[in-house]
């Protein structure tokens, strides 16, 4: 597809709504051919949204990783590359984001050279351009195109195998996260010596790192699964439990290791464990609502604006001004909207993605989305 940024896709897929069954993945290719020395730039990877864990992430990160193999020269020393390469959680802002959307949900994923010193100025010229990094970005978009499109059985348990060792990797990076930070923690000069507020930072700690790695687990058994849109198989499915099993392991492995870790330091400072987690007003609230999105496709900001009202649609142009994450947040706590989840919940989800999601904008988002109907609630 070659269409007009974003609006192309959405008319696209508006008109073609049969097609969107056929589709397997996609591959979003912006901004790909920087030089990145004079462009100070890096091959990044832009996932899927948690809303809609895919092994095509795993993928796409394992074919950057070879071309470094494919077109860089080794040493005995290791790889001579200077080539960066990079991943993110989904960011949006081009049109794997239309695709992803949780009333589409066809898993894309967009290759994006960035940051660009020179983007959208007069000086982003011919210059500029690598034949290198087109090269490269065409061999991984081809490889994985190609192998996307005559994939059977035989890949979809490669890529469930990559997905799971992946996955079971990040569970670990988590718990080594959390005894990290929980040691940082005990050490602040400021509430070291002071029992009780040592004593709820710890227990909060321990109990946001449980939640992220539930969530993490939960994903990754999804994105593993995902490789049933590739082909079906009694075999595969079989496969497909044992990684399931693999990281439900990871998972108890690593909460068990974070617990024995917490009751660790609380002997040696001589802490009284468990405490109760005090809950804000807002997360009492957000724990009795449960969202049901109304409409399909992304929300757009103008005909959001247009519903709300110029006046009041100002705070979501004031937020996105402090904080230029707040739209994608917006958006992938709209995409969590399945009538099942409480908001509670959404926002636990969405900040394991994000980090730092306030329950009390998310509770003024509902309320806006309910007020102009794009959404119900229920109880």
């Amino acid at each position: 597809m070659w269409v007009p940024e974003t609006f192309g896709s959405v008319a696209y897929l508006f008109h073609h709504k049969n097609w969107i069954n056929q589709l397997v993945a996609g591959i979003n290719l912006d901004m790909v051919g920087e030089n990145q020395e004079i462009c100070r730039s890096t091959l990044t990877l832009d996932r899927t949204p948690d809303s809609l864990p895919s092994y095509l992430n795993d993928l796409l990160l394992e074919l950057m990783e070879e071309s470094v193999k494919e077109f860089d020269t080794g040493t005995q020393f290791g790889s001579s590359s200077t080539f960066r390469y990079a991943v993110n959680p989904h960011t949006g802002g081009s049109d794997h984001h239309e695709f992803v959307d949780s009333t589409i949900a066809v898993p894309c994923v967009m290759l994006l050279q960035w940051p660009d010193m020179f983007y959208h100025t007069s000086m982003d010229t011919i210059d500029k351009v690598s034949s290198d990094s087109l090269k490269r970005v065409g061999w991984i978009t081809t490889v994985a195109a190609l192998t996307l499109a005559n994939a059977g059985i035989e890949e979809a348990m490669l890529f469930a195998n990559q997905t799971c060792s992946r996955g079971v990797t990040r569970i670990e990076e988590t718990q080594r996260e959390a005894i990290q930070t929980l040691y940082e923690k005990k050490n602040k000069p400021n509430i070291k010596t002071n029992k009780k507020p040592l004593t709820k930072t710890l227990a909060k700690t321990t109990s946001d790192f449980r939640d992220k790695i539930e969530h993490i687990v939960w994903r990754e058994k999804l994105a593993v699964s995902s490789v049933k849109r590739l082909a079906k198989n009694p075999e595969l499915d079989s496969r497909i439990r044992k990684h399931v099993e693999d990281i439900e392991h990871s998972r108890k492995r690593a909460l068990s290791t974070i617990e024995k870790n917490l009751s660790f330091t609380a002997r040696t400072l001589g802490l009284t464990l468990p405490v109760e987690i005090e809950e804000t007003e807002a997360e009492k609230q957000a724990k009795t609502i449960v969202p049901k999105r109304l409409f399909k496709g992304t929300l757009d900001p103008e005909a959001f604006k247009k519903l709300l009202g110029e006046e009041e649609f100002r705070w979501y142009e004031d937020m996105a001004q402090k904080d230029t994450k707040f739209p994608i947040k917006r958006a992938e706590i709209i995409n969590f909207m399945n009538g099942k989840r409480t908001l509670h919940d959404i926002v636990k989800a969405v900040l394991v993605e994000y980090t730092d999601v306030s329950v009390e904008h998310a509770l003024k988002l509902i309320k806006d989305l309910e007020k102009t109907k794009l959404i119900s609630l229920h109880k």
